[in-house]
């Protein structure tokens, strides 16, 4: 943390455009302990709330007003300022001269990216392979939102909430080679990481395609020749650009840097961004195989899903009646969470589930990541399409393991199926300890009764049927039992349905399957 001198920016602000002198009281190092008490003149016994929490890993400037009490009541307002000044590093295995590759030999240009490390933020282990047209527009875009990211003024939590959602994506290595190693010659690869403070750090280095019939001295020998030593990003996931990328990216126009990425919606009907599934290598995943041979297919986004891990191999047994919706199985979106975990982007295979807080129309989304920056996506326009992983609030990876449908069951209901999909429900066991309940007179019923389920009314007569009445969005509906009604089932039933995470057959369906009759 340091004091910086005063500062004067023209910049735009959120919700309103704003070009006068903002001067910085404070001025903090991205990743740096943020402590409040630090930035205003505190005495004594005073404390101090803000209507701000600046966020040290957020760059920007910060309008942040306190209130202090003590014994007195005042007002302190501060500009705080957060900036990222160590860049991430690249280390290279060797130096930046030319080394020599055989004429046909097997090249990795990776090869000789050791490891590629910020100070804050540790090790940044994605690489994008991309052509020279992709790494410059990139950078381009980069550097353009760095500028306006660095002017950025928050004034509340929501704004603060509202940038992150769509900042650009970072902490990883863009790298661009066009090594042909069937032509002799000398090519320049061009590396750069981007941080998340979004500095750039660019290195490049030469390579020489010798002529055929020449050797290559072994000292001469560029990293990256089969055989040779490798560095450690060699092992880093890399996202390669496909053949049919590269020319949509001479075909695109030149996008206007600093916006939002588009929703799922209107994503879906630019071609230049969606790739057909010809494009795309399973690479062996039967789930992103299966999600594959949905491309076209009429589906939502978590029926999808759901189907591929189905058709995949990874959810066998039956289903309940809940998680057949029309055509397909479906597990809601919002009931993804419970199955499976989440993990790095590093650590992400093909086949794994990306989940999206909001896949840009204001809903959480989910698809199946492909691979190379792809994902395939249902509800694109009702739709399964290939396309970005990139959208909306960004990817956060997700693995499902293999399990069964009554393993679902559990982990979203917690309740068992047996092999028929029939769900079963533990019979009520009662602690020895417990009071048999009384009726008005004080008088005790008899407690082998409660334990077949039966209960008692106020008068101590055998209540054998208990009935419930809810209305949901006009339509009500009349639930019966001869047991008690589980009201946090019911509760977390009606939810579902208001948020239309399940129809009104569905949820008719789950309350019988549990014992209840039901009629509207």
């Amino acid at each position: 943390m340091k004091r910086s001198t005063a500062f004067f920016l023209c910049m735009l602000v959120i919700g309103m455009s704003a070009c006068s002198d903002i001067s910085s009281d404070v001025t903090i190092e991205y990743g740096d302990k943020v402590v409040n008490e630090n930035y205003f003149d505190l005495k004594a016994g005073e404390k101090l709330s803000t209507n701000i929490t600046v966020d040290s890993k957020v760059i920007g400037v910060y309008d942040v007003k306190a209130t202090i009490t003590g014994q007195t009541k005042r007002e302190e307002n501060k500009k705080i300022k957060v900036e990222d000044t160590e860049k991430a590093e690249i280390k290279l295995l060797q130096p930046e001269k030319t080394f020599e590759i055989p004429f046909q030999a097997s090249y990795n240009p990776i090869g000789n990216i050791d490891t590629v490390t910020d100070k804050v933020d540790g090790e940044y282990k994605v690489i994008d392979l991309v052509s020279q047209d992709e790494y410059d527009k990139r950078l381009k875009t980069i550097k353009d939102f760095s500028k306006k990211a660095k002017k950025q003024i928050f004034e509340s939590n929501d704004q603060i909430k509202n940038y992150k959602k769509y900042r650009l994506r970072s902490g990883y290595t863009l790298l661009t080679s066009d090594v042909d190693t069937k032509k002799a010659g000398t090519y320049t690869i061009h590396a750069a990481v981007v941080d998340h403070g979004y500095n750039v750090t660019e290195v490049s280095y030469k390579v020489k395609v010798q002529e055929q019939g020449i050797d290559v001295n072994k000292e001469k020998l560029a990293v990256g020749v089969k055989g040779t030593q490798m560095g450690k990003a060699i092992s880093y996931k890399v996202n390669k650009q496909t053949e049919s990328e590269k020319k949509e990216t001479k075909e695109e126009k030149p996008v206007d840097n600093g916006q939002a990425e588009t929703s799922p919606k209107q994503e879906s009907t630019q071609s230049s961004n969606t790739a057909s599934n010809e494009t795309i290598d399973a690479q062996g995943s039967p789930v992103l195989q299966a999600a594959l041979n949905y491309v076209g297919a009429d589906m939502a986004c978590d029926e999808l899903a759901t189907m591929a891990l189905v058709k995949g191999g990874y959810l066998t047994g039956t289903p309940e009646k809940i998680f057949r919706q029309g055509n397909y199985y479906n597990i809601g979106v919002y009931q993804m969470p419970a199955i499976g975990t989440y993990i790095s982007e590093g650590e992400a295979v093909p086949g794994d589930l990306i989940l999206y807080d909001d896949g840009g129309v204001g809903s959480m989304h989910v698809a199946v990541y492909a691979g190379n920056g792809k994902a395939v996506h249902g509800g694109f326009n009702n739709k399964v399409v290939i396309n970005s992983v990139y959208i909306g609030t960004g990817p956060k990876y997700f693995r499902v393991p293999p399990m069964t449908w009554s393993d679902v069951s559990m982990k979203v209901y917690g309740h068992a199926t047996d092999e028929n999909g029939n769900m079963i429900w533990p019979e009520t066991e009662y602690p020895s300890t417990a009071v048999p309940p009384t009726d008005n007179s004080g008088s005790s019923p008899d407690y082998s009764e409660i334990l077949n389920g039966d209960d008692f009314g106020g008068n101590g007569n055998v209540v054998n049927e208990y009935t419930t009445t809810v209305e949901i969005n006009g339509t009500t509906l009349t639930v019966k039992s001869s047991s008690p009604i589980d009201d946090n089932y019911m509760s977390e039933q009606m939810m579902q349905y208001a948020q239309g995470i399940i129809t009104m057959e569905q949820l008719k369906a789950n309350l019988e399957a549990k014992g209840y009759t039901v009629t509207n």
